[in-house]
C-alpha cells in the first residue's frame, strides 16, 4: 500500500525558514563577538599599564615637541597587534581608562579642592602646563624596573624661595631616573591633616628604579615640617638651594611688586635706615636666616642627608652643580656641561633639547630686572646677615663667599 507524502503546510515552511534565519543570525553574532574579542586582545599588545617608552637621543623623532602635547594630539588608541594573553587584555582595559583620563583637561588645585582626584592627574607625569621649562634633553639609556605607580617622594627640594628651586626642579625633570611633582604640594605646611595617602596620590607615577622628587620651598622655613617629614620617613634626601640673602630678599620683593604691591624695598626692609635697624619680622628678611632654620632640621636629620646647592653656581656653571646633585642622588651623570647653553640676554642657562642644538630656556619671569636698591640699605643688610652667614658656613662646612 502506497502512502502519498503530504506536502508541507504554510506553518511548517515558515518554521523551516525561521530556523535558517536564526542559524545565519547566530553565525553573524559569533563572528562579531570573535572580532571584538580579538580586537580587545590586540589592543593590549600595544597598550599595557606602563607609560610610553622613553626614547633615547638616537631615536629620529626624539621629543621635538612636548610629550603631553603629542599625546593630546593623538586622541586615538594605537592600532591593534596580534597575540595577547587574557591578563594583558585586562591590563589594556585599565590602560584605556587611564588614557582617556589623560585627555581630560586637568586643573589640580590643592588649595581649594578636597578630593583626591584634584591631585591625581596623569598630566603631572608628563609636562605641566605652567612649568617654566617644557623639554626633554638628551637622555641616557634607561631600563624601567618594577611597577608603575605613585610613590611617596624620596627627595624633597625644601627651599629656598627665590633661590633657584624652579631651575633645579626642571633640570632634574630632564633626567630619566627622576620623576617630579610639577606643582608645589604644600603637604607638610598646609595639608598634613589630609593624610599620607593624599600626599602619595599627589605624586607622579614612577618605576621602582626612579626617584620621585617634590618641591615646596616654604618647607625650609616652616617650624613643624622637619618633624612631620621625619614621621613619614627618616631616609628622605633634601636639596636646599641657597643664595646670598640680600640678593634673595630683593628678588623676593620684586616678585611681590608684580603681584600688585607697591611699597619700596627700603621701606619694607628697614625700621630705621639712619640706625641701620633691620625689620626682621618681614618674611623676605627672615627667610635669609639660614642657620636658624637649618638648626631645626638637624634635630631630626643628619647633615649627610642634605645637599646645599649654590644658586649662583646653578646659573653660572649648571653642568658642574648638577654633577654634584646627580652624585648626591646616586643617579647617572646624564646632565653635563654639554647639556646647557647660556642665554646672555636673560643671564640664565638653557637646556639643549636635542642633538641638533635646539634649546629651551626658563620662563619669561626668569632674569627679570630689579629696581635699584639704595646702597646704604644693601650695606646694612649685608652687615645684618654676616653672623648668620658665618654660622651657616660652619654648620654646612661650605663657604659660599657671599661677603665678596
Amino acid at each position: 500500500m502506497t502512502v502519498d507524502k503530504i506536502p508541507p503546510g504554510p506553518g511548517q515552511a515558515c518554521c523551516s525558514l525561521s530556523k535558517k534565519r536564526v542559524g545565519i543570525l547566530v553565525a553573524v553574532c559569533c563572528v562579531a563577538i570573535l572580532s571584538t574579542y580579538m580586537y580587545s586582545l590586540n589592543c593590549c599588545k600595544s597598550r599595557t599599564e606602563a607609560p610610553p617608552k622613553l626614547k633615547t637621543s638616537n631615536s629620529p623623532s626624539f621629543h621635538k615637541t612636548p610629550i603631553f602635547a603629542k599625546i593630546k594630539a593623538n586622541t586615538r588608541m594605537p592600532e591593534p597587534s596580534v597575540n595577547a594573553t587574557q591578563s594583558e587584555a585586562v591590563a589594556a582595559v585599565k590602560q584605556t581608562v587611564l588614557f582617556h583620563q589623560l585627555l581630560q583637561p586637568q586643573n589640580p588645585s590643592p588649595t581649594n579642592q578636597d578630593d583626591l582626584s584634584s591631585l591625581s592627574s596623569w598630566s603631572s607625569v608628563y609636562e605641566e602646563a605652567d612649568d617654566d621649562l617644557d623639554l626633554v634633553p638628551e637622555r641616557a639609556a634607561f631600563k624601567p624596573q618594577g611597577k608603575w605607580k605613585r610613590r611617596l617622594p624620596k627627595v624633597i627640594i625644601i627651599g629656598i624661595k627665590k633661590g633657584g628651586t624652579r631651575a633645579l626642579l626642571n633640570f632634574l625633570k630632564a633626567h630619566p631616573q627622576v620623576t617630579v611633582s610639577g606643582k608645589e604640594v604644600h603637604f607638610f605646611d598646609r595639608f598634613y591633616e589630609r593624610g599620607l595617602e593624599w600626599y602619595r596620590r599627589a605624586m607622579p607615577y614612577s618605576y621602582e628604579n626612579q626617584l620621585t622628587v617634590e618641591k615646596t620651598p616654604s618647607y625650609f622655613v616652616t617650624p613643624q615640617v622637619p618633624k612631620l617629614i621625619y614621621r613619614m620617613s627618616q631616609d628622605v634626601k633634601f636639596l636646599l638651594v641657597v643664595r646670598e640673602p640680600v640678593a634673595r630678599a630683593i628678588s623676593d620683593h620684586a616678585q611681590s611688586l608684580e603681584k600688585g604691591k607697591t611699597t619700596p624695598f627700603e621701606e619694607k626692609a628697614m625700621l630705621d635706615p639712619r640706625k641701620c635697624s633691620v625689620d626682621e619680622s618681614w618674611s623676605a628678611i627672615g627667610i635669609g636666616l639660614y642657620s636658624l632654620h637649618l638648626t631645626r632640621w638637624l634635630k631630626y636629620f643628619p647633615l649627610d642627608q642634605f645637599l646645599f646647592v649654590s644658586g649662583k653656581n646653578l646659573v653660572a656653571n649648571p653642568g658642574a652643580e648638577m654633577g654634584k646633585v646627580q652624585d648626591f642622588l646616586h643617579i647617572s651623570r646624564t646632565l653635563t656641561e654639554k647639556s646647557f647653553v647660556f642665554n646672555e640676554t636673560k643671564g640664565f642657562p638653557c637646556l639643549r633639547t636635542d642633538e641638533n642644538g635646539e634649546v629651551r630656556c626658563l620662563g619669561k619671569t626668569k632674569g627679570r630686572p630689579h629696581n635699584p636698591v639704595d646702597p646704604r640699605v644693601r650695606a646694612c643688610l649685608a652687615e645684618f646677615y654676616r653672623p648668620y652667614n658665618e654660622q651657616f658656613y660652619n654648620m654646612t662646612g661650605i663657604n659660599f663667599h657671599w661677603e665678596e
